[in-house]
């Protein structure tokens, strides 16, 4: 290495600026590069303190090789020489240079393998030393590469350094300000061109400012130009600039002279340039608008380069100026002014600095912490994922991850930690999120609270609406029962069988609305079959038309290609009869109601706007009317239990919600269509039934034989007392040998024993052991058992495909007394048939 260094930096930077500055304005007066890059080498090599020659390589348009630059020193000869040298690792100090990105200062020629191919050239040419380092743009760009060339073997001084990174910064940004001014002056002479062989946008605007012809504007936007359409095509950040210049030239009469950006009809964006002056009358007046458009996209991003590359070079002038401060104590401030947590540690985690936020954000002082290993700041409840200091690498990516760290006064807080490695050491950098993380749990805890309101709320509203129901009921019961005590009571002769019907008729409705609640609630005892929906659509026909009456058509429209469906017959008929009634009162001034069936194949994209179904083949029966149709609130809360728009009184506001009920328990959905004042449509999904369906005849019983049932040995198990006081009453009255049972121990204690029974009558739902159990005990030892179980809620009935087997069958409370004994009797009349 020399003992002095080859430049002195106070003495070059100054001639560095001047020549800078002459050469900024050689290229802006059109000079050629080479010669503005030469004046720049020649103040290099007239500033050092001994003999040094420079070159300017500039890299070609291939992006293999090497261009002849600037060499004002070197010979003619040794310039066409390294005219296109292929950029490598072993093609000289330029070419290395170029290949790696880095400089490659060789220090002896004769001795270094990159020079191995050209060493004797060199040696013709008395060349013993090369520095040569790459000309990097401000896009990240290869321009080329800057050398200097020495008669002795040496290395670069610091001070020697630091002038080679000034020179090709300088040189850099000549090269890429040459380059933006002759792209700008193609740009121009294009857009001279473009002016002169391109027509332009010509239109017109009447005196209120209304533009009324716009000639191949739809040509390139795709729209309409008239009226103020043509700010449609406008970028969205340019629309009011434009609007608001344009009605102040309306409104002054001075020209329209604005550039924006415009959506061509490819969807892309260019800048364009308009301007419009007003035509006059002869008493001034504004009569019309002449105006043209004109494309100016190219001279504008050209421009743009320029300032950013005008930006670069005042940026480069501060620097050679000493108008920026060092680096490091920059780099100081921000560590010690930063509010997020910084530290640095030894690659195997043990901390080397920490900043005086990790002092504020975790109590910890830096002498306290200095030379701990981050583990013992972690928070062990909260972690669960490996420490991230233990898990990057030399090298790899940074890795971010929310860690909880120990708070020096107990309890934790959470980082943001992002986590680097470079060499020997790990540095993090964290943000404090635990306000963030405290918020987002309150948030949780809230919704959940919200929540359990909505809920609460909903069964308040569904048990007022029973309350409300079953107290009217009741009355009605329990009225006409007071009437018929009293009658006994005094011995009057009336007849009682109309109380007792008043009685009744409110125990069936009471019942009618038990079926209601669980068909919403998805728990009704089901009896699905496979059916023909247009038949059983058909045969409601007659019915639909007597429900609407005169006023209302009614029509169905069947695919006569229909699937077969799969779903209980009485509870669908049930449901398109409400469906029927709320649409009759949807449409008081008369209307139509149609009902139509379709197939649907329901595929994973068009379930998710249908909650509960899975893809797959259904039947569609869609009941629609022409009424006064639902607002959106009333739509999303229509299936709702007992929600009704209808006064007290005249409705439950369970129809819907048990349409939708069945739906959904049959496996299917149902889903509202409507708008006000133009009807609604509800749409029931029903599964395809997939099975032969060759055979449906009616399995039903042989008739009840005569003299079947007496004799017959019954077991009654029922853990109500007045249910099973009532069934052994009727059935003793008609010759039945009963036992009963209070529960399934009981029950079971009896089926053990060796006492003759034909038929096991039970309840499902009996404490502890249930109904089901229980008959599968019986069948153990008495495979030929009858078993007809009763049920007010068979929720395992509807869940388990396989309940009913063999020679069971099930009653749904509430029953009529005649029903009970007709199952029972056909039951013992196969046993007799048999």
């Amino acid at each position: 290495m020399p003992a002095e260094p080859i430049f002195h930096r106070v003495a070059i930077t100054a001639s560095l600026i001047d020549t800078e500055r002459a050469a900024l304005r050689r290229i802006a007066a059109g000079d050629p590069l080479r010669d503005v890059l030469e004046s720049v080498v020649t103040t290099v090599e007239s500033t050092a303190r001994v003999p040094v020659r420079a070159s300017v390589l500039l890299m070609d348009a291939d992006k293999s090789t090497l261009r002849h630059g600037a060499a004002p020193s070197l010979p003619d000869s040794y310039n066409a020489i390294v005219d296109g040298l292929p950029i490598g690792p072993f093609q000289g100090s330029c070419g290395s240079a170029a290949y790696s990105g880095e400089p490659a200062y060789v220090s002896d020629i004769a001795t270094d393998p990159r020079w191995a191919a050209y060493a004797s050239i060199a040696a013709d040419y008395e060349m013993r030393a090369c520095w040569s380092t790459p000309l990097i743009g401000a896009d990240g760009v290869l321009l080329g590469t800057f050398a200097l060339y020495m008669n002795a073997p040496g290395s670069p001084t610091p001070e020697d350094l630091d002038v080679i990174v000034l020179v090709t910064q300088t040189v850099a940004l000549t090269i890429e300000r040459f380059r933006s001014e002759a792209a700008l002056r193609e740009s121009e002479d294009h857009y001279r061109h473009a002016v002169e062989l391109n027509p332009q946008i010509a239109w017109t605007a009447n005196a209120e400012g209304v533009v009324d012809q716009a000639r191949r504007w739809e040509d390139w936007t795709g729209s309409g130009g008239g009226g103020l359409s043509w700010s449609e095509a406008l970028h969205p950040v340019d629309v009011r600039p434009a609007i608001e210049s344009w009605k102040r030239s309306v409104a002054t009469g001075e020209p329209y002279d604005i550039e924006y950006r415009l959506r061509l009809r490819s969807g892309t964006y260019r800048w364009v340039r308009s301007r419009a002056s007003a035509r006059r009358d002869a008493s001034g007046r504004i009569v019309k608008w002449y105006g043209s458009t004109e494309d100016v996209d190219d001279r504008r991003r050209a421009e743009d380069r320029l300032r950013v590359n005008e930006a670069k070079l005042r940026r480069l002038n501060q620097i050679l100026e000493g108008q920026v401060e060092d680096s490091s104590r920059a780099s100081e401030r921000v560590w010690m002014m930063s509010h997020e947590v910084l530290a640095s540690a030894s690659i195997d985690g043990y901390l080397l600095r920490v900043n005086p936020a990790f002092t504020s954000v975790l109590g910890w002082s830096e002498e306290a912490v200095i030379g701990m290993p981050l583990r013992d700041f972690t928070a062990s409840e909260h972690m669960n994922d490996a420490e991230p200091w233990t898990q990057v690498g030399a090298g790899d990516a940074p890795l971010r991850q929310d860690v909880a760290f120990r708070h020096k006064e107990g309890g934790h807080r959470w980082l943001s930690l992002t986590v680097v490695s470079e060499g020997d050491a790990l540095f993090m950098f964290g943000r404090d999120i635990t306000a963030e993380r405290d918020a987002a749990d309150a948030l949780r805890i809230a919704e959940e609270s919200l929540r359990q309101s909505q809920k609460m709320e909903a069964v308040g509203q569904l048990t007022g609406g029973i309350a409300h129901d079953f107290n009217n009921l009741l009355q009605g019961i329990t009225g006409p029962l007071e009437l018929i005590d009293h009658a006994l009571r005094r011995g009057l002769n009336t007849d009682l069988s109309r109380y007792v019907a008043l009685a009744r008729s409110s125990a069936g409705r009471a019942a009618a609305l038990t079926h209601r609640l669980l068909a919403f609630s998805r728990r009704q005892p089901l009896a699905p079959v496979p059916l023909n929906p247009n038949e059983l659509v058909d045969s409601m026909a007659d019915l639909l038309r007597r429900t609407m009456g005169e006023g209302i058509a009614t029509r169905t429209v069947t695919d006569p290609g229909v699937w077969m469906a799969r779903c209980d017959a009485n509870q669908l008929e049930n449901a398109l009869l409400n469906l029927a009634i709320n649409a009759r009162d949807a449409m008081p001034d008369g209307g139509t109601l149609t009902i139509t069936t379709s197939n649907v194949e329901l595929t994973a994209e068009s379930v998710r706007r249908l909650p509960g179904v899975v893809a797959g083949d259904y039947v569609l029966i869609e009941v629609a009317d022409t009424g006064t149709g639902m607002s959106p609130d009333t739509v999303a809360r229509a299936f709702e239990p007992f929600y009704t728009t209808k006064p007290i009184g005249q409705g439950t506001g369970l129809g819907l919600s048990m349409a939708y009920g069945f739906a959904q328990q049959s496996g299917g959905t149902a889903r509202i269509d409507s708008q006000v004042g133009e009807g609604t449509s509800i749409s029931l999904y029903l599964p395809r039934y997939l099975e032969d369906v060759a055979t449906l005849g009616d399995a039903a019983a042989p008739a009840h034989a005569a003299g079947a049932c007496t004799g017959a040995n019954v077991l009654v198990v029922e853990d109500d007392d007045t249910v099973r006081a009532v069934v052994c009453e009727v059935l003793r009255s008609l010759d039945y040998h009963v036992s009963e049972a209070a529960d399934g121990q009981a029950g079971l204690a009896f089926l053990n024993s060796a006492a003759p029974l034909d038929v096991l009558l039970t309840d499902v739902g009996l404490p502890g052991l249930n109904g089901r159990q229980l008959a599968d005990a019986a069948l153990q030892t008495r495979p030929d058992l009858k078993v007809l179980f009763m049920t007010g809620y068979a929720e395992a009935a509807t869940r388990s495909a396989g309940f009913l087997t063999g020679n069971m069958q099930m009653i749904t409370k509430p029953f009529e007394l005649d029903d009970l004994t007709s199952r029972l009797s056909a039951m013992l009349a196969r046993r007799s048939a048999a």
